[in-house]
């Protein structure tokens, strides 16, 4: 984003989209603030600030409502006993079951 802002692409003419398919990459170490991508204490955060306004985040959320909740169950509990594989909460966070394989 710095590089395009340097180049003039973000005053409004163009759009950049930032795919966050599961919404997990921006609680990653790499973002020390999800909520603020461009912070990074670098010395370009002002910049970066500016660049990002040009950004469309897209991700996942995640339904609450209870027959999402009540499937979200059912898929755990079946993955757990047809597969020995443990489904963590989230969807990209996932483990092996330890023991038979």
């Amino acid at each position: 984003m710095l590089q395009a802002h340097r180049e003039g692409l973000t005053a409004g003419e163009y759009a950049f989209f930032y795919i966050d398919l599961f919404g997990t990459t921006l609680r990653s170490s790499r973002f020390p603030d999800g909520t603020l991508p461009w912070r990074r204490g670098d010395g370009n955060d002002g910049a970066a600030r500016e660049a990002y306004k040009a950004v469309m985040l897209l991700t996942y959320a995640e339904p609450q409502n209870p027959e999402y909740r009540q499937f979200l169950q059912y898929i755990k509990r079946t993955s757990q006993e047809q597969f020995n594989f443990t489904v963590e909460d989230g969807l990209v966070r996932r483990r092996r079951s330890r023991g038979k394989t």
